[in-house]
């Protein structure tokens, strides 16, 4: 988890350091991105552990423009992302972090608007302690 700014270090580092890297105590100020997960074709799956949502606020959008952002890590340890729609959002907000969590494409909803496409729709799991 990234540090609080006002506890980084802003020292300058000094030479003699700098030729001893391996050694060095490192401290994380910010997390990788992740990269997303999609959801294509109905019946695709992602299994991972939940690990949080972060609003995403462009700068020059309009604030009910911005949108929530999941995080989990997958399996094989890799940190994923997934965009926040309303079923997701609905859902992952009542989940803690840290849980292993399961979700699924299932067939899009249709909407009595002919206008407007279809919502896309997930089954989401939780595994049992």
């Amino acid at each position: 988890m990234p540090q609080d700014k006002s506890t980084v270090s802003t020292e300058e580092p000094q030479a003699e350091n700098l030729t001893n890297v391996s050694d060095a105590d490192w401290e994380t100020v910010v997390e990788e991105s992740g990269s997303p997960i999609s959801f294509p074709n109905v019946g695709d799956q992602f299994t991972g552990i939940y690990l949080g949502m972060t609003m995403i606020e462009p700068d020059g959008w309009k604030e009910e423009d911005y949108f929530p952002q999941y995080k989990f890590e997958d399996t094989a340890g890799n940190v994923r992302t997934l965009n926040g729609g309303y079923k997701l959002n609905e859902s992952l907000e009542i989940i803690a972090k840290g849980s292993l969590v399961r979700i699924t494409r299932t067939p899009d909803v249709e909407l009595n608007d002919p206008s407007k496409n279809a919502m896309k729709d997930y089954k989401i799991e939780v595994a049992k302690k």
